[in-house]
């Protein structure tokens, strides 16, 4: 299509161009007032034994304390793998805006995993402040608790035990808005894009419709009877 047969379409089928634009403009004033989440991210650091280990067939290297958090992971989790594509990715940026997420922090990319800290975070997002500090208790709970039985079930001695520490040790609820600018540019942007590809297309089907309607009066006046 020419500059020339864009505009002439534009300017033929401007009230499906206006439509386009007048949706758009109301889905801008619609999400426009969309409120923040609020939000909140705790680490809980498996730590060795102070005493060594000794008695603790779970041990107190690296490696297995990392191992361990895996367990206490899956556990909490009721089995279902839940790794994160990556530690920078959150549930707020993914457009989560009321959940919990425990998950082992995954230092690698999107191709290849990678757990190199013996750590378990915590996030949850909701549009509630208090509901928030109230989903993380719980799940800060049930990850020392899982902790807490699975020694009981290996009989680790209390000396010889897994500890949980938290980072940071007060945990922060912010408030995350997102951008209104942003969200106008891009509906804008797209709103504006599919306003013109509609126009055009409805104006192709209209003017194959009309097409055939003007042949088919020419045939009707070319047998009639005269």
């Amino acid at each position: 299509m020419t500059r020339s047969e864009f505009v002439s379409t534009m300017l033929r089928r401007w009230y499906f161009l206006l439509g386009g634009l007048l949706c758009t403009f109301l889905a801008i004033g619609y999400f426009g007032v969309a409120p923040g989440v609020y939000s909140t991210q705790v680490d809980v650091v498996f730590l060795p034994p102070s005493e060594g280990v000794r008695g603790n067939p779970l041990e107190g290297r690296s490696d297995s304390l990392i191992y361990f958090a895996a367990i206490v992971e899956r556990e909490v989790n009721d089995g279902a793998n839940l790794t994160r594509p990556s530690a920078s990715a959150t549930l707020y940026g993914s457009g989560i805006r009321s959940g919990y997420l425990v998950s082992l922090p995954n230092t690698g990319g999107q191709w290849r995993t990678n757990f190199g800290r013996p750590v378990l975070s915590v996030e949850v997002v909701d549009l509630d402040e208090a509901n928030v500090t109230k989903v993380l208790n719980e799940q800060l709970a049930k990850v020392n608790d899982t902790v807490r039985r699975i020694q009981d079930e290996q009989g680790v001695a209390p000396e010889n035990r897994i500890q949980t520490g938290l980072a940071p040790s007060v945990p922060v609820v912010t408030y995350v808005g997102g951008s209104r600018m942003r969200a106008a540019l891009g509906i804008t942007a797209i709103g504006i894009a599919l306003s013109v590809l509609i126009t055009i297309g409805l104006d192709r089907i209209l003017s194959s419709s009309e097409g055939v309607g003007s042949q088919f009066k020419r045939r009707l006046a070319s047998s009639a009877p005269r």
